[in-house]
């Protein structure tokens, strides 16, 4: 578990309303937001608070310092705590800062391999407005982290601090960039050349040959690449600080460029031919032929080892050609966008230009039309707001396309493009993702296999999102797939939809042969979803596979049975199958009358168990029994079960044992006519218990009947529905609610956008009085009708005849709405 403070560099680009806009947008990602919280604030909506937020921060006009403070929590990876446990570690890490009584939102996000929490805090005290900053945090995180990590079985980080702020740049760098940084380089390509040096002019020569220089800087040491980039000596070893140099070498010597000697200067200038003035003739080597520029020799300087920001993995996957391409599209990305803002620019002035020749065309039909000047009047002014329409359209697409071509067209840093690339379906992107230090599982349900047959994503499935570690996260329903190229990774409380899916990807990448890693509850429901759907697959575990195989044999007795009772045949088993055939049966009816137990009054319980004892002597396969030995049975037929390892009964094809009865026929149980129900029947009669009862107030519990519903209870007075005129509210439909719905959820989620619009509600009881009528609106072929009251509008659906009625009336003209949602004007029902 790491918690650290993500600092803003320039504190007026800080924005704390962006950044709870960034955190909680899903980015199109099923698995990206999980839990919202919002704390210590009166609005619960993450938008509403981040207003709150910023109105609280506006109070506080003394403050230059940045006054939203970002802190960040993750855990390791596979590490996924409860709710209710990452709950309590904002809650307490928070307060461990001093920001308990203080405004805050918490996103918990699970789009990357390791389960982070982002907590936006107001650092503006909501009733005092002064702001708090603490004081060394990351001595404080580290001692709180470690407090929960003990607390809570969760892994254990190291939170001694040792890095520099540099090295700490660089890591985040490496890591998150992908490319390799200079710090890392000069440990990795330098780190040993520079221990074997014996004196300053060595180390300046090691420095020289690969392409660096060292140089003071304050009371330091830096070490520079010669354009632009340095860093301390001391963050690539502590070895090399200036003080423990000088106790090696003395005192720091600079390096010093030894210029030419003046004689060695003019011996070249002797020795060199005669250099003429440029164009006036070709020198002696050319004269009398014109060389092309293929026959002009190319000079290859060896300037040794250099630093280059390149991909950091190259050593386990070949990276070259990508890194290559990727440069090319960064080099003309800026080029391409502006190609495509003036193609849509373009495409808007076309756009302009056709609506505004459609109007000129309108208005000279209009001019030579004949008819009252008022009808002209109209029409012209319909032409004109169709022009501003076609006007705002043409731009309002413009802004869209232009805003695409920024969102496609920007600049990703190498791990980015490197996931849009592995997006879009591209192998060789995906394994250099993957191409890193392995990664670890603690405490996952997994599946993974011998070998995997087949890489790359899984067919017919699209990927939720791709991390930059090279793990494709699917989403099937509410459970999280994640496939890392070696393991699947099963996300806690999946779902059996979820754990099925996971299984037939094990199946399409590792085969038949799948091995299962994760808590006991896990197995047990990978073997049991295994059995049902009945998967060609076998587990590395032979405690499971026996299991799963147990399931199958288990099923297909039930399915026999089954189909043997519905269709009047004779069930055919093995020895062994059919000596589970009673077990089945007597299973089957305790967890019949177990859930009718349950519903019932104890004051019935005697009688129930009664009833079970009567209903538990039809096994479909007598046991021993005191009274009538194996073979006796309810009707005085004698049941017997053959078997082909005596007897002389009927035997199967395969030595399976046949079920048949004393008379000689192969029906299952039949009896006399009378005596017992055929099988499809059993079991079908309700009893007593089931039935409805009614209880008087003063009496004991009796049965209804049937024709007695009408004549008990508080009687009222009698209906005549045909003296009474239907409105339409009595009628209303599931289909006019949607709409009414709809309509609301449309204006809402414009409100919410900071349009000026009205709160939109559905139409009670407690609405009725006089209001205004505000229009009427069209949904999916149902009518509605918009009244306005003080601040909200009330949205009721109305019918055909009542919409045509309501046509008459004029926008903000008042009318009465009544209880039963009808509506009066004039002493007339509308």
């Amino acid at each position: 578990m790491i918690a650290k403070h993500v600092p803003m560099r320039v504190v007026k680009k800080s924005d704390f309303r962006e950044l709870v806009k960034y955190l909680s947008n899903q980015q199109g990602k099923q698995e990206r937001v999980g839990c919202v919280t919002v704390t210590n604030c009166f609005q619960n909506n993450v938008l509403d608070a981040a207003l709150e937020v910023q109105a609280t921060q506006a109070l506080n006009t003394r403050s230059e310092a940045d006054k939203t403070y970002h802190l960040l929590i993750s855990f390791r990876e596979g590490e996924n705590p409860a709710p209710e446990i990452l709950e309590v570690i904002e809650s307490r890490v928070c307060a461990a800062l001093g920001y308990a009584d203080y405004q805050r939102v918490s996103v918990v996000h699970h789009d990357t391999d390791n389960l982070h929490i982002h907590v936006a805090i107001n650092k503006i005290h909501p009733k005092s407005y002064t702001i708090h900053t603490p004081y060394n945090d990351y001595k404080t995180l580290g001692e709180i982290c470690k407090k929960l990590e003990r607390e809570y079985g969760l892994e254990a980080d190291n939170h001694t601090v040792r890095k520099t702020v540099g090295e700490n740049r660089a890591d985040d760098m490496e890591r998150n960039a992908g490319v390799e940084s200079l710090l890392g380089w000069i440990k990795r390509e330098c780190t040993d050349q520079i221990k074997q040096v014996q004196s300053w002019s060595e180390l300046h020569a090691v420095m020289q040959r690969n392409g660096l220089e060292i140089r003071e800087r304050g009371n330091g040491l830096v070490i520079t690449n010669g354009v632009g980039r340095s860093v301390k000596a001391s963050s690539v070893a502590r070895d090399f600080s200036k003080a423990k140099l000088e106790a090696r070498f003395g005192a720091f010597e600079s390096f010093v460029k030894q210029a030419p000697s003046v004689s060695s200067v003019h011996a070249r200038r002797i020795q060199a031919p005669l250099v003429e003035k440029v164009g006036r003739r070709p020198p002696p080597r050319s004269k009398g032929r014109t060389p092309s520029l293929s026959s002009v020799g190319v000079l290859h300087v060896n300037s040794g080892i250099r630093y280059e920001q390149r991909p950091i993995y190259v050593k386990q996957a070949s990276t070259a050609e990508l890194y290559a391409m990727y440069k090319l599209e960064q080099q003309d990305l800026g080029a391409v966008r502006n190609v495509a803002i003036a193609r849509a620019r373009t495409k808007r002035d076309r756009k302009i230009e056709a609506t505004k020749r459609l109007g000129r065309i309108k208005r000279a039909a209009i001019k030579l039309m004949r008819g009252p000047g008022v009808n002209k009047k109209l029409l012209y002014a319909l032409a004109r707001k169709s022009l501003k329409e076609g006007v705002e359209k043409a731009n309002t697409d413009y802004l869209k396309a232009r805003d695409a071509a920024y969102a496609t067209y920007h600049r990703r840093v190498w791990a980015d493009w490197l996931q849009v690339q592995a997006t879009q379906g591209n192998a060789e992107a995906l394994a250099a993702l993957r191409a890193r230090e392995m990664r670890q599982w603690w405490s996952c349900n997994i599946f993974g296999g011998l070998q995997a047959r087949r890489t790359g994503p899984v067919p017919g499935l699209k990927p939720d999102n791709i991390t930059k570690a090279g793990t494709i996260i699917y989403r099937v329903g509410s459970t999280a797939i994640r496939d890392d190229g070696d393991l699947l990774n099963v996300s806690h409380g999946a779902g059996d939809y979820g754990v099925e899916a996971a299984l037939r990807m094990a199946m399409y990448r590792y085969g038949e042969r799948i091995t299962v890693k994760g808590s006991d509850e896990f197995k047990k429901r990978v073997v049991q979803i295994a059995a049902a759907a009945r998967l060609n697959i076998s587990f590395d575990d032979e405690v499971l596979d026996k299991r799963r195989k147990q399931l199958v044999s288990d099923a297909a007795v039930i399915v026999k049975l089954t189909d043997a009772m519905l269709s009047d045949k004779t069930a055919q088993f093995t020895q062994a199958q059919a000596s589970r055939v009673g077990a089945f049966q007597e299973d089957a009816l305790s967890e019949y009358d177990a859930a009718i137990s349950r519903s019932i009054n104890l004051a019935n319980q005697e009688q129930i168990n009664e009833q079970q004892r009567t209903r538990a002597k039809h096994y479909f396969v007598q046991r021993w029994s005191d009274r009538g030995g194996p073979n006796s049975r309810r009707d005085g037929h004698a049941t017997r079960i053959r078997s082909g390892g005596g007897g002389s009964g009927k035997h199967g094809a395969s030595g399976a044992t046949v079920i048949s009865s004393a008379g000689g026929f192969n029906k299952p149980n039949v009896g006399g006519i009378g005596a017992k129900p055929p099988p499809a029947s059993t079991h079908r009669l309700r009893n007593l218990h089931q039935l409805g009862v009614v209880q008087f107030s003063r009496g004991s519990e009796v049965l209804l009947p049937r024709h007695v519903s009408d004549c008990v209870g508080e009687q009222q007075t009698e209906r005549n529905h045909r003296v009474r005129r239907d409105v339409h509210t009595a009628g209303i439909t599931s289909s006019e609610l949607m709409a009414v719905d709809k309509y609301i959820a449309e204006r809402e989620l414009k409100r919410v956008r900071e349009f000026d619009i009205m709160k939109n509600r559905r139409y009670n009881e407690d609405d009725a009085g006089m209001v205004k009528f505000a229009g009427l609106r069209q949904v999916d072929g149902k009518s509605l009708v918009l009244l306005k009251r003080n601040d909200e509008v009330i949205v009721l659906a109305i019918d055909v005849a009542t919409a045509r009625r309501m046509k008459r009336f004029s926008l903000g003209d008042e009318v009465l709405l009544t209880k039963k949602g009808t509506l009066k004007t004039k002493g007339r029902n509308r």
